[in-house]
């Protein structure tokens, strides 16, 4: 088995990946990764013709559907190399050998199987390690990048609620182990992505509690509770009552909740004698200008306005999307348009996550700059991140500011950056999948449209220019990719070069992408 298509390795558990020696072999035909997507998952099994047909074409089959899956077959035969050996053709339809060298999803259910073995024996630490393995091997949601109906309706549901059952078990394992801060940040992603999951809510309230957080652990106990009435008309149940039940109160229990506490007399961590400089308290405005030219994301920009200006305590978004899709253009935005419901101010930072060169800024520095902007200075700011990040919250507790974190790098960049106050805001932009809170609101962001992508590039160049060369202009907005920063590069360059049109624009970044495209691409 192991032969055949010696040096090529796939993966499923993420975007489609084919590798030969680690060198990435890009397939770019639609139709071939469905069909590749579908015979990996049912690697060494005859998968039919018919069944190819249909995962292919879904509903639509064109006249020769015998000729053409066998032109698509043949080609993607030949793009894996080995002379279209690896993927055996018999008379009923196609195979693919592999093991679980070969593929990820069976390397992971390989692995799971070995974790539950473990687990049976009673060696928890062999089973916590064998269970983050097989997690590592995600690389984001199953088949992300192939576009089929049925695959993502049919398969990836069953792949994902594998990954919910493994993520469940090494959760359990781990703090069975007493290693809960190890895995809060894991869980506050997992109940983002899987709100109304109660055995995750109750995880989390247990790990907070294990880590010595208690207030952590109740304020997750009030986001699973209200998260549930919002999405399921229903009160948390009796696994998340017990891990409440257990959260260690201490004086706390004397207290009145948080946000029912009188101003005068709430509990404050930031000494009268080091409040703001001045007596006064400033209002900061720190936001950068928004684009002139920001165009689209109608739909969007009404979820984000609607979640931050809802009422509830302390809206929470997160907006999460590839390198140069428009995160922090459309943040920006946002923030503009609901400032008003933030009459105390509002706090930016760019926190480097991604930025080529720099590295992610450290939260002891962030909280520095925050609480210079709300009027503390010298003496006043602590210099450990704990203390920082608490007198950070007891700034902002009852005022009604929106902090805007773009570029964010990961979770435990951005947790001690979150307000006390229950009336603040939340913005954060980010590449990965990581929220810092229980009850942030994840917002995907994708590609512009190639309508509104036309419209900004002609925002940005001027539509004169543009209505010259229309279908050169549409050419090179599909080269783009839907990327506003790859549009704004072009057009900066088309400002640059007022001589230069949009055919040689056009034809230069064809070049590009064919220089930065393996010669193994399926046309």
């Amino acid at each position: 088995m192991l032969g055949m298509g010696a040096g090529l390795r796939f993966g499923v558990l993420g975007h489609l990946e084919v590798t030969r020696d680690h060198s990435p072999i890009i397939i770019t035909s639609c139709k071939q990764r469905i069909a590749l997507a579908t015979l990996l998952l049912r690697a060494n099994q005859l998968v039919t013709k018919n069944e190819l047909m249909d995962r292919i074409w879904e509903s639509e089959l064109p006249m020769d559907v015998l000729a053409s899956l066998h032109t698509h077959m043949s080609r993607l035969r030949r793009s894996l190399g080995e002379g279209g050996g690896l993927i055996t053709r018999r008379d009923l339809g196609y195979a693919v050998p592999a093991s679980e060298e070969t593929l990820d999803i069976l390397r992971f259910r390989h692995l799971t199987t070995l974790a539950a073995g473990a687990r049976g024996r009673g060696d928890a630490v062999r089973e916590a390690r064998l269970l983050r393995e097989a997690l590592g091997l995600w690389r984001g949601p199953a088949l992300a990048d192939v576009d089929s109906e049925s695959l993502q309706r049919d398969v990836v549901p069953v792949l994902e609620r594998e990954h919910t059952r493994t993520q469940e078990r090494w959760f359990e394992a781990e703090i069975g182990l007493g290693g809960a801060a190890g895995v809060i940040a894991d869980l506050e992603t997992a109940v983002v992505a899987h709100p109304t999951y109660e055995r995750f809510w109750a995880q989390l309230i247990r790990a907070h509690a294990q880590t010595g957080r208690p207030a952590e652990a109740l304020e997750t106990y009030a986001a699973a509770r209200r998260t549930l009435s919002e999405e399921l008309g229903v009160e948390p149940g009796s696994e998340i009552q017990q891990a409440r039940r257990h959260v260690p109160l201490g004086d706390s229990r004397h207290l009145p909740p948080r946000d029912a506490t009188p101003k005068a007399a709430r509990p404050l961590d930031v000494p009268p004698q080091v409040g703001p400089a001045g007596g006064g308290v400033p209002m900061p405005a720190e936001l950068p200008a928004g684009a002139g030219a920001f165009t689209g994301r109608a739909a969007e920009l009404g979820r984000l306005r609607t979640h931050l200006t809802s009422g509830r305590p302390r809206p929470f978004v997160a907006i999460v999307g590839t390198g140069g899709v428009g995160k922090s253009a459309l943040a920006v935005h946002a923030a503009h348009q609901i400032a008003g419901h933030f009459p105390d101010g509002q706090l930016y930072v760019d926190l480097h996550g991604a930025t080529p060169g720099l590295r992610p800024l450290r939260p002891l520095d962030v909280l520095g700059r925050f609480l210079r902007s709300c009027g503390f200075a010298g003496p006043a700011i602590p210099g450990s991140v704990d203390e920082a990040a608490a007198r950070f919250r007891s700034a902002l507790y009852d005022r009604r500011v929106l902090v805007v974190l773009d570029n964010a790098h990961d979770a435990d960049q951005v947790r001690p950056l979150i307000p006390g106050g229950l009336g603040c805001g939340v913005i954060v932009t980010c590449r990965r999948s990581l929220v810092p809170l229980a009850a942030a609101h994840q917002s995907r962001l994708g590609r512009l449209p190639a309508a509104d992508a036309y419209l900004l590039l002609a925002r940005l160049v001027g539509p004169a220019r543009v209505d010259a060369e229309p279908q050169a202009a549409r050419e090179v907005v599909l080269l783009c990719g839907g990327l506003p920063l790859r549009l704004c590069a072009v057009a900066a360059r088309l400002a640059a070069h007022p001589a230069e049109t949009f055919g040689a624009t056009r034809d230069r970044l064809a070049m590009e992408q064919d220089r930065l495209t393996p010669a193994t691409t399926v046309a």
